[in-house]
């Protein structure tokens, strides 16, 4: 996938946010449609055979053979072939007189004044035998005296016309006249690439349905926020339509698909976001570029999971992150009044965020934002590390003793031990915390007294937990010492499924667990998911998702367990 994070820490939210965007306009052309249908078209000037030559959106589906392929594969490593089995039989049924090889896609193109225009290319060198073949489902077919098709699906009339080895349907006969004379060039960066992809090029939205757009998102949100009441909630509406405003008006184009790869035995979700250029949000892509880091070596492929992030930060970002902040501190304390907190806790609680925000912010205006943390198993120890970039390390042990005299002296309260020694110039410190006798999977994990290790050095904040943490933190320490700047992603994730799993079986042994682990084993790529983020140019970034054949496997294999168990308990009665 490759979608663009708006500040370096937070890479979900513009996927959230694009694909919300992308439905709704993609909902509002439609609409529109339906209401223009009966408008004349007139042919455009200036574009190929009348038609508009860039369409709005794109919706491209991998060709029969391929998606036949694909969907048997995924079928057969989640234990279920019949489903396989019957996406052949049903996509034989509707797809006799296509192209097998060749790709489809349904198309949302501009008519005259702007009316938006949906149609579909269907791969085939002769339609005419396609609808014969469908006669038994759609009824016959009728041939006007210009060659165009008609065909009659319920109350709808749809046309289609031939052009080389494609189909283009349409529900309105001028339509047609819409469509490009290169045909191939919708499935540009699409096509067979994905089983499923999507394109949105949002400044071919004319500027009218943009303001639309967001003027029903602001409305939804006033109704919503009056409803709940309260003047935070408000503040909350106004940042997040601003936020969708600028991410309307200032994209340029949005490309996402998702790809089956068999020889590869993976999933892939897989997009590309790019900024109009000039625009603030372009400067902050441009702005958010590869920086070298001081924690690459928790990127260990051997390790149970990893994330690493390390990037500038431009100052646009962190004025967009400073007003976030802001916003969404306001509501920490009206939401832990409405659960019934107490007061002096909520002033606490809010001191607190208010200063970790506060050092977060002033770390991200020195223009560089570094993190990385592992997770690992050794033996049968749970361990966990991880350091990041601090505009201040002595700001951030101070923060952590004045949260200690504050719980101090109250029941379940940690122990802490501050400036308990120092390794290689950063300053340890440790919290330690009683685990109850009745939770006993804590105690499996932690033991009876489990120590949170922190160090805190000049600008580094490092953290160890679990058996053998401090080791692991001093080690992590000892590498960031000299920052490497080999190129490497702005941001990456990986895990493996099967550790995790050992894991909890080691704890308490469960047969769907048992179940998980053969399955993910059998495929032996541990249950690898894989996320990474790059900058690709100066105003385009991409992001990919990718899921391996042992996450399919295990979660098949879960299924298939508790099925079996299902069936022996109704079996039993």
């Amino acid at each position: 996938m490759k979608l663009v994070p708006r500040t370096s820490g937070r890479l979900s939210r513009p996927v959230i946010a694009t694909t919300l965007v992308f439905t709704l306009i993609a909902s509002n052309l439609l609409s529109l449609q339906a209401q223009d249908a009966t408008i004349p078209l007139q042919k455009q000037s200036g574009s190929p055979a009348g038609g508009q030559s860039d369409p709005v959106v794109v919706v491209s589906i991998g060709s029969i053979n391929k998606l036949s392929n694909d969907v048997n594969y995924v079928a057969g490593a989640v234990g279920q072939p019949n489903l396989g089995a019957m996406f052949g039989m049903f996509s034989g049924m509707f797809t006799q007189g296509l192209d097998r090889d060749n790709p489809a896609a349904i198309a949302v193109l501009l008519g005259d004044g702007g009316a938006p225009q949906p149609m579909a290319f269907l791969p085939t060198p002769d339609i005419s035998k396609a609808l014969k073949s469908l006669e038994a489902q759609l009824g016959p077919s009728d041939t006007l005296s210009d060659g165009t098709y008609v065909i009659s699906v319920g109350a709808n009339t749809v046309f289609f016309k031939q052009l080389d080895g494609y189909a283009v349907a349409a529900s309105a006969k001028p339509v047609l006249e819409l469509a490009p004379t290169n045909i191939n060039a919708l499935f540009d960066g699409l096509g067979n690439d994905y089983d499923l992809g999507f394109r949105l090029r949002m400044q071919q939205v004319p500027a009218d349905l943009r303001n639309m757009l967001i003027g029903q998102i602001r409305q939804g949100l006033d109704q919503a926020m009056r409803q709940q009441g309260g003047e935070g909630n408000a503040d909350v509406a106004n940042a997040s339509i601003e936020q969708l405003e600028q991410l309307i008006n200032e994209t340029d184009e949005l490309t996402f698909g998702i790809n089956i790869v068999e020889s590869e035995r993976k999933i892939v979700f897989d997009g590309t976001f790019k900024a109009v250029a000039g625009t603030k949000l372009a400067r902050m892509i441009e702005s958010q570029q590869p920086a070298p880091s001081r924690f690459y070596s928790v990127i260990d492929p051997s390790s149970a999971a990893y994330y690493h992030a390390a990037a500038t930060v431009g100052p646009e970002a962190v004025e967009q992150a400073r007003k976030n902040v802001d916003v969404q501190l306001g509501q920490i304390g009206q939401v832990l009044r409405t659960n019934g907190v107490s007061e002096s806790d909520v002033e606490f609680i809010e001191k607190i965020t208010d200063e970790v925000a506060e050092l977060a912010l002033k770390t991200m205006e020195g223009g560089v934002f570094d993190i990385g943390m592992s997770v690992g198993f050794e033996g049968d120890g749970f361990q966990m590390v991880a350091g990041m970039l601090v505009a201040d390390g002595a700001e951030a042990a101070r923060i952590a003793q004045s949260a200690a005299k504050e719980v101090e002296g109250k029941p379940d309260a940690p122990e802490f031990a501050f400036n308990s020694g120092e390794y290689a110039g950063v300053t340890l410190h440790e919290v330690r915390f009683e685990v109850p006798e009745s939770e006993d999977e804590l105690l499996e994990i932690f033991g009876g007294k489990p120590v949170l290790h922190i160090g805190t050095g000049a600008q580094t904040l490092f953290v160890g937990l679990g058996q053998g943490g401090l080791e692991k933190m001093k080690q992590l320490i000892d590498n960031s010492t000299s920052p490497s700047s080999d190129e490497r992603p702005i941001g990456q994730l990986q895990a493996k499924l099967e550790p995790f799993l050992r894991y909890a079986k080691s704890i308490e042994p469960n047969p769907v667990i048992d179940a998980m682990i053969q399955g993910v084993s059998a495929a032996g790529d541990g249950g690898l998911i894989r996320f990474v983020s790059e900058a690709e140019g100066m105003d385009t970034q991409s992001t990919t998702f990718e899921i391996h054949e042992g996450l399919l496997k295990a979660i098949g294999a879960a299924v298939m367990k508790v099925q079996q168990q299902q069936a022996q308990m109704q079996g039993g009665f």
